[in-house]
């Protein structure tokens, strides 16, 4: 009887989806990141001719293999301690590099097993990309591994942090040019707040005169009249309105969604449409942001605000991942003066029924236990036979 080892119980591709990085881009912006040139030939012979420069930094082609039922190509390069593997899954370039020398390209499978156990394997990638775009991507990953892989003999924690470092920035370079015409094309339209929105993110990798603008937009958007009007509004009210006008803004955009590809206006309506909504969540949830951080930081005036939006109890975009929070936040400090009004807001979360909020409530509600939250508890479970 011929007892199979686990790894071959489990499916060839296994370990290779294991290391495989995450897809970085989309297909649309290629040409951008790696320019094409004019190439002859499939994935695998130009990714042959693309990579040779490897041979220089120790690896020799140890040649190149298909598993057509996994949807994987791949070329090797071994040094006598490591091996490159270029590989095609779906599509898809990722550059994976293991401990190692190996010899036969067929192997590539359990050359990943090897790896299992361990953290993923340093990987670059991955891009989906055609086959003119491989002289690009080659010199794109060399430039990153080339200091690290020269001799053969890689210290593999630092070029996994450098790989993944170098497949990254590939996309924030294309993100913030992306984002910054985005942004200058916002403020030429007056919307100043999604124009900060599209910028602030890339704030770290942005120039001086793009830092200048995002301030400049900073600016134009304080200045702006707000979404909506407070006036003698009490917090409660206050929060009750924001949040109809959040799910206005979200009835919008499902209806723009539907005919979005009805024509061009219409495409452009439901651009608006979503950044009206962007901008009508930003409204609710800024202030129980700060709020939030504020008590984390141990400012107690901040509950207030907090707790007028669990007695509120909105249902709207993100209404139950904050809700949740709050919940999480208040166990770990409660307060005499907060008890009755954490009791309401829980007896609240019981009758509303199971919703995903609902576990950080019980766990808020032990660290309460009130005698008014135990007594409609024990009401409920008397009365209900469903609760």
């Amino acid at each position: 009887m011929v007892v199979e080892s686990p790894d071959e119980l489990l499916p060839r591709g296994t370990w290779l989806l294991a290391n495989l990085p995450p897809p970085r881009l989309p297909v649309a912006v290629m040409d951008e990141v790696f320019p094409p040139q004019h190439v002859e030939g499939g994935r695998l012979e130009v990714a042959a001719s693309a990579f040779e420069p490897l041979a220089g930094l120790g690896f020799t082609s140890i040649g190149a293999a298909a598993d057509p039922e996994e949807g994987v190509q791949v070329v090797g390069y071994a040094s006598q301690a490591a091996t490159v593997w270029v590989i095609f899954y779906r599509g898809a370039l990722s550059v994976l590099v293991v401990k190692g020398r190996e010899s036969d390209p067929r192997n590539f499978h359990k050359s990943l097993a090897a790896w299992r156990g361990k953290k993923s394997a340093p990987s670059w990638g991955s891009f989906t990309i055609q086959p003119q775009h491989l002289p690009a991507a080659a010199r794109s990953f060399l430039t990153t591994a080339a200091f690290h892989l020269r001799g053969g003999d890689p210290d593999f924690e630092e070029l996994a942090a450098e790989l993944d470092k170098g497949a990254s920035s590939v996309g924030e370079v294309v993100w913030t040019r992306a984002a910054w015409g985005e942004a200058q094309a916002l403020a030429r339209a007056g919307r100043h707040r999604a124009a900060v929105r599209a910028l602030e993110y890339f704030e770290p990798q942005l120039t001086a005169e793009e830092l200048q603008f995002l301030n400049e937009q900073r600016r134009a958007a304080d200045a702006q009249p707000p979404l909506l009007d407070r006036e003698n509004r009490s917090d409660q009210e206050w929060i009750a309105l924001q949040a109809d006008h959040l799910n206005s803004a979200h009835d919008r955009l499902r209806a723009a969604f539907a005919e979005r590809e009805v024509s061009g206006e219409a495409n452009a309506r439901w651009i608006d449409a979503a950044r009206d909504f962007r901008d009508a969540s930003d409204f609710l949830y800024s202030a129980l942001d700060e709020s939030l951080a504020r008590l984390r930081s141990g400012d107690r005036g901040a509950a207030d605000y907090l707790l007028a939006f669990l007695e509120v109890d909105p249902w709207c975009f993100r209404s139950g991942y904050v809700k949740g929070r709050l919940f999480t936040a208040f166990s770990h400090d409660v307060q005499p003066a907060w008890r009755r009004r954490l009791a309401a807001a829980l007896l609240r979360q019981v009758d509303a029924g199971y919703r995903r909020e609902f576990r950080s409530a019980c766990k808020l509600a032990r660290a309460v236990a009130e005698p008014g939250l135990v007594d409609g508890l024990r009401d409920r479970l008397n009365h209900h036979s469903d609760v």
